[in-house]
């Protein structure tokens, strides 16, 4: 559940490790130093949204009225506006442009259409890009220029979705070459580091394609795929990943490979499930959950595997772990 920041809240330190604590049905926001040490509930809201930086995050708030609101605030969870940003019903995901200046988001309140806008940091510049049949998961390129979503500009069919791409100011909008996508709940995109090419979850598979020729390659035929995350220097990717076999007896595990496909290492190998990997800053260090000790727990591990260490040590269950962005 989404709760407001509490104001003077302790600020996570460099090198800290946020993650989820649940247990029974309240879910808060803990963290801990990279040893696994200082572990404390740290006031923020749950899966806020931090900027690239580390200097601010947004997180929304649902209020009794039925509209959910947006905020901005640093990084000890003190409001930057005591307004919200955005005030509507049915706000949808969140992206950080690169400079932390601005948010995409998209809105999916109307039955009809949904909405994809860019705000500023400060509750300014507000411009609605795209107005049309659903469109869902901005993510910005590394050069800001423009943010990738998903589109389906016919929404008489389930299957008539595609990547498209617009500018910030709304110009632009064109669809990615050979992008047919389905948003099931694990769907999800990304540019490479530099730009040139969309990595893509869509129903266990895991493509790259290439933006300019449409050329698209599966990167795992033989595996599943939950989630991604793309090492600080783009030449690995870490994938949870599971052998393709019915989804009820699916096992998770963790590897690693090159964008182009090769190179493939597993990481984790065990009866119990391993996920949700995140690359440290440096990319020395992948951050994971893990089940193997009976409930879900926090682990870190080194980037070829070795050294793997459950963090958090805790009877709840430790989910979502990611490292804190450090200030710049």
């Amino acid at each position: 559940m989404l709760v407001a920041a509490a104001r003077g809240g302790p600020a996570p330190g460099l090198g800290a490790i946020l993650f989820e604590r649940q247990k029974g049905f309240s879910s808060r926001l803990f963290t801990m130093q990279a040893d696994g040490s200082a572990q404390r509930p740290t006031g923020l809201p749950v899966n806020a949204e931090w900027s690239p930086r580390g200097r601010y995050m947004a997180y929304k708030v649902s209020g009794q009225d039925g509209k959910t609101r947006l905020y901005v605030a640093d990084r000890a969870g003190r409001r930057l506006n005591a307004k919200p940003l955005v005030a509507d019903s049915c706000l949808g995901e969140l992206a950080w442009s690169p400079d932390e200046t601005r948010l995409a988001y998209a809105n999916y309140c109307d039955v009809d259409f949904s909405e994809l806008f860019v705000i500023g940091r400060n509750g300014r510049g507000r411009r609605k890009l795209v107005r049309a049949d659903w469109q869902i998961k901005p993510r910005w390129s590394p050069d800001g220029r423009t943010i990738l979503f998903g589109f389906n500009p016919r929404p008489q069919t389930r299957y008539g979705w595609f990547l498209y791409v617009v500018r910030p100011d709304g110009s632009g909008l064109r669809r990615l070459p050979n992008s047919s996508t389905y948003p099931d709940y694990s769907a999800d995109w990304g540019f490479s580091r530099d730009g040139s090419r969309v990595f893509m979850v869509s129903r266990g598979s895991f493509e790259v394609l290439n933006v300019k020729t449409g050329k698209r390659t599966k990167l795992a035929p033989d595996l599943q795929v939950g989630e991604y995350s793309l090492s600080p220097d783009g030449r690995r990717l870490a994938v949870q990943a599971a052998p393709l076999v019915t989804r009820e007896a699916r096992d998770w595990e963790i590897f690693t490979l090159t964008p182009d496909g090769s190179d493939r290492r597993q990481l984790t190998e065990n009866v119990k499930q391993d996920g949700g990997p995140r690359w440290s800053r440096d990319g020395r260090q992948i951050l994971f959950w893990s089940e193997r000790d009976g409930n879900s727990e926090v682990y870190v591990m080194n980037a070829d595997g070795t050294n793997q260490a459950n963090l958090s040590r805790h009877p709840g269950e430790d989910v979502l772990p990611s490292w804190v962005p450090p200030r710049r």
